[in-house]
This record gives structure tokens, sequence and C-alpha cells, in this order.
């Protein structure tokens, strides 16, 4: 199956991103929002956009889900009833972009047969630039079709493919993301009176540190919140505040530990970190 025409229920940064990414590689993207004024955004990008999803899902191959974390069970149900309804559809591939996959892929068990299923996280924000710097994880919905097509629509584009199951991706993700927001949102609490004068003599490892916490600022709150909330990193939470315990309980064994999880590579971090600061 050839994808050319990708139609995404939602037109939010993460949608657009993907959107400007991959239209190079000849992905052509048409929009449907519920939100008019991200509808209008699209449409003076230049991208179609359609006030209808079914008059989408009857020019488009593929359909990318991509709406608010909250939003994606009734987006999976909603795209479903229109492909059910429509006989002259086109679409015959359907998947999402969520940030953690839960029991999300179930919603997809009643969808037609005929349409490919599949699920995806970009593991980038909308700030990417170049897809060769970037890792896109493949998401396989058990029982159906569509893993291996999302796998080659974003490798042509030259990002890197990940293809992992649905328990272990949530696993994985709840260091990586919900690691990051933790130590982000904790740091900014506990320096938030004195923010001002540690910027003025921060060295290069706490400017990283305020680049972090300042990009997932960018993120909604509603979002943060959810990712904190979570049962997984509520677990990383447990682990870390343990871990801060030993490594102040004893701090030769834990700058060992540090020194050996890099393998050598340290250097090649150090030089990683000032490219960050200094570019």
């Amino acid at each position: 199956m050839e994808i050319r025409v990708i139609g995404s229920v939602g037109a939010g940064r993460m949608a657009l991103t993907l959107a400007r990414l991959l239209n190079p590689y000849g992905f052509e993207f048409t929009f449907y929002d519920v939100n008019h004024e991200s509808l209008a955004k699209a449409r003076k990008l230049g991208y179609r956009v359609y006030k209808e999803l079914s008059e989408m899902i009857r020019v488009a191959d593929a359909i990318m889900i991509s709406v608010s974390h909250s939003n994606y069970r009734e987006a999976i149900h909603t795209v479903k009833e229109e492909l059910l309804s429509n006989p002259n559809r086109m679409a015959k591939l359907v998947f999402d972009i969520a940030s953690f996959k839960e029991d999300l892929l179930k919603e997809y068990q009643e969808y037609p047969d005929d349409v490919m299923v599949g699920s995806i996280h970009p593991l980038f924000g909308p700030g990417a630039r170049d897809p060769k710097h970037h890792t896109v994880a493949v998401i396989p919905v058990p029982g159906r079709e569509g893993s291996r097509i999302l796998a080659d629509v974003f490798k042509r584009a030259g990002f890197k493919v990940v293809v992992v199951d649905a328990e272990s991706h949530d696993e994985l993700v709840s260091y990586t993301i919900g690691a990051s927001y933790l130590i982000a949102v904790a740091l900014a609490r506990a320096i938030e009176s004195e923010w001002e004068r540690i910027g003025e003599l921060s060295g290069t490892s706490f400017k990283l540190l305020k680049i972090l916490i300042g990009s997932i600022a960018n993120d909604q709150a509603d979002f943060i919140s959810h990712v904190l909330s979570r049962p997984g990193t509520r677990s990383v939470a447990d682990r870390l505040i343990n871990a801060i315990a030993d490594s102040i309980r004893d701090p030769q064994s834990s700058a060992e530990k540090i020194k050996s999880l890099m393998r050598g590579e340290a250097g090649l971090y150090y030089e990683k970190l000032y490219d960050c600061i200094e570019r």
C-alpha cells in the first residue's frame, strides 16, 4: 500500500511538525480539527483543511490521530464510526501519535477488517528540525497490520525507527519522559525563589538543566500534570528518591557508578553539552 496523502485529526503543534518534516519526502498532509483557530493556522500554512471528518477520510490514504492526551479514545472511536459509515472512504490505514499507549490500543479492535491500524510515538517535540537526528517508536496493534507500513513511512523521511510492544514502550517511556519531567518540575520548585540569582551564576551543567525546564514549560499544563500523575512516573519518582539518598550516603560509589555507566564515552557527552549551550 502506498501512502501519499495523510489526513490528520487534529491540527496542533505536533501534527503540524510531522507535516513539516514529512512533506519534503512526498507526503501530503490535510487537516480536520474541531478547533477553528487551529484549522485556520493549518490553512494559513498552505495545507488543505476540512470542516467535516468524512470529507477528509474520502481523500486521505491514511488517517493520523493527533489530539490532546485526554481525547485519544474518543477520537479513535469517532474515526472508527466514520470509517464504518463511509463506503466511499479512501483511508486504509489509521494510526495515533499518543505518548502513552496503556490500554489505548484495544480501542482499535472493532475497526473494519480492511483498514490497517498502528500506533507511533515521535520521540521529539515541535522544535525538531531534521529527521535524521530523531527517533520514532512504532507500536504494533496486536492482531492487526499497519506497523510495517508506518515504519517504512518514517524510515523514508530519514527517522530512526524502533519497533516495540506497548507494554515495553510505556515502561521505558516512564523513564525517558517521566524522569525528565520529574527532574525539571522538582528542580524548578526547589529553586523558584532563587531562579534569577542562580541563573546569573550558572555554569554549563545548570544551563542545560534550565533548557530542560524551559522546554517542558512549553507543554500544556494538563499534559505535564498527566505525566506526573501516571503510575509509571510515580514508580520512577520512588526510585529517584531512593537513589538520591544513596548518592548522598555513599558519594564515592555514586561517582564510580556514573563513570562506569558512560563506558568511556563521557568525553563525547561533554562535547555534546557544549554543542547545546553554544549553538
